[in-house]
């Protein structure tokens, strides 16, 4: 499949055509990974990203590409941050990230493709049921390991003042779930939750 001509990629129905970059801009895009990828589809596009299914020629395989383009956006620096955290995590229910450069003005990052209803397709059949939602947050949280402090740092960036409801499911005979309902003025907290066969307590940590 790797000698086929490249086409010019063409627009999923679903990619939003009214907040679609400048031509130019995903031009150059295409021009410049066009070595080392066959830009198959465009999936969706916003002002700042592009994503498309796309080939790599070096790996053989289908692949997600995500382009941001705006380098002084601070989109930049969450694309960059976004791409460093998925890149981190190792679980089967996380697309794995095979690769991540800047090229010229643009970031990009190749992840797993996975065939399924777009994004615009999910909006339009509703929320998923809350048990299929919980296991999805589940195998997320899974995927992701605490450091010395028992801290997942990725989930605490960015934090805004707020009420937060944390849901701790532990390993324990009798509590199968607990909840707990904090407000951050400002600042991020540790909240450690200490489980016995007979009684639980957690506090506000550092």
């Amino acid at each position: 499949m790797d000698n086929v001509a490249m086409s010019q990629p063409h627009l999923h129905p679903s990619a939003p055509l009214d907040t679609s970059p400048a031509p130019e801009l995903v031009e150059q895009v295409v021009k410049a990974l066009t070595p080392a990828f066959r830009m198959d589809r465009l999936v969706a596009a916003t002002p700042e990203r592009l994503v498309y299914h796309a080939w790599d020629r070096v790996l053989k395989r289908s692949v997600a590409l995500h382009a941001h383009l705006a380098a002084d956006s601070p989109g930049r620096a969450w694309f960059l941050r976004e791409t460093e955290t998925l890149g981190a995590l190792d679980h089967p229910a996380i697309r794995h990230v095979y690769a991540a450069s800047l090229l010229g003005s643009f970031a990009y990052r190749t992840a797993t493709w996975v065939d399924g209803e777009s994004l615009a397709e999910a909006l339009r059949r509703g929320p998923r049921p809350i048990p299929t939602t919980h296991a999805l947050v589940r195998d997320l949280l899974s995927a992701a390991e605490t450091d010395a402090d028992g801290r997942i740092a990725e989930l605490a960036a960015d934090l805004e003042p707020g009420i937060y409801r944390l849901l701790f499911r532990p390993q324990s005979p009798f509590f199968r779930g607990i909840g707990v309902e904090v407000e951050l003025e400002e600042g991020h907290y540790h909240v450690p939750l200490l489980v016995s066969s007979y009684g639980c307590t957690t506090y506000r940590g550092s």
